[in-house]
């Protein structure tokens, strides 16, 4: 026999089950503001200057220590590049701190004669690099002279 329902009867929930196990309170979160450091790094300028037999070029980079600075030379091509990378670690009983931090830059030219390539002169002291490139005499060069 099946039993009809009204529309009352039909509308009552049954009462929730009680659980008898019982559940730990979760800890409240925190909120936390994670600071964003936005580094716009920008290729440093340079100067060059053509002395005739020579180009002599000035580029200020401070704060890059020498191993991080590349310097190119082909033909009459010259690539000048630096990476620079930081990690720092501070680890207490509650929490772990890294920071990391790479930059790098890169600035090319090609120059309006060629270069020897033998004879490069580079210096790099209190954040100014110095380069010195001669010019690359051709035998038709050195007959006009």
């Amino acid at each position: 026999m099946i039993k009809k329902t009204t529309k009352v009867a039909a509308k009552k929930k049954s009462a929730p089950v009680k659980k008898t196990a019982t559940t730990k309170p979760t800890p409240e979160l925190k909120e936390t503001t994670v600071k964003k450091e936005i580094a716009i790094i920008n290729s440093p300028f340079w100067n060059i200057w053509d002395t005739g037999s020579t180009y002599k070029i000035r580029i200020p980079i401070a704060g890059v220590s020498k191993k991080d600075i590349s310097v190119i030379a082909t033909g009459n091509q010259l690539i000048i590049s630096s990476e620079k990378e930081y990690s720092d670690e501070k680890k207490d009983k509650k929490y772990i701190v890294q920071q990391y931090n790479f930059s790098s830059w890169s600035k090319s030219i090609s120059l309006p004669e060629k270069i020897s390539e033998k004879d490069i002169k580079i210096n790099y002291k209190d954040g100014l690099l110095k380069i010195e490139l001669n010019k690359l005499v051709t035998k038709a060069q050195s007959k006009l002279k």
